[in-house]
């Protein structure tokens, strides 16, 4: 177990360490373990030094755990025995002593089966949260209604129309009322 800071070392000693069939040897005994979980929030120099160092113990298997994985990281990480990369913001103790326990220390994995795993494992984005009359708004846009042709079909104001126009857009993060049609359209908002 290796990791650059210590409550994090701390935190996932403990995780693993009350799993039964799972014994996490003191720093000083590392090489008689069978897996390396290595721990840093980016594969900055001290992250990849991390990773050289594991390559001395000949086949020893690695658990990357981190927060960001750049595109040329994945073929570096192969080349250091990582098996796989869970991104830290949500690994639970639970899944990372799962992912311990699974881990085949003779299978070869690729640099695309690395971050296939990696941003299957990312968390879902949640949905930005529309109110039922913006997303009525949103639909009426979507068919091609003008402001005052959706303000006489729903009974509000033509400013009230527009300020839920301007309110959703802001929310969702677009520019224009096509671009929030179209968000909306792929992410199934309407």
């Amino acid at each position: 177990m290796r990791t650059v800071d210590p409550l994090l070392l701390a935190g996932i000693t403990a995780c693993l360490a009350r799993r039964p069939g799972l014994v996490v040897p003191p720093a000083h005994r590392a090489r008689q373990a069978d897996l390396l979980v290595i721990a840093v929030d980016r594969l900055a120099p001290d992250g990849v030094a991390m990773l050289a160092r594991a390559v001395v113990d000949p086949g020893l298997p690695v658990v990357l755990v981190t927060d960001r994985l750049g595109a040329g990281d994945a073929r570096r990480l192969v080349a250091h025995r990582v098996r796989v990369v869970l991104p830290l913001a949500a690994t639970t103790g639970d899944r990372l002593a799962d992912t311990v326990l699974a881990v085949e220390p003779a299978a070869d994995v690729s640099a695309a089966e690395l971050v296939e795993g990696f941003v299957a494992a990312l968390p879902a984005p949640l949905a930005p949260v529309v109110e039922p009359r913006e997303r009525e708004v949103l639909r009426l846009l979507a068919d091609g209604c003008t402001t005052e042709e959706i303000a006489i079909s729903l009974g509000y104001s033509a400013r009230t129309v527009k300020n839920l126009i301007h309110g959703v857009a802001s929310r969702l993060g677009v520019r224009n009322r096509q671009h929030a049609v179209a968000h909306a359209l792929r992410a199934g908002l309407i």
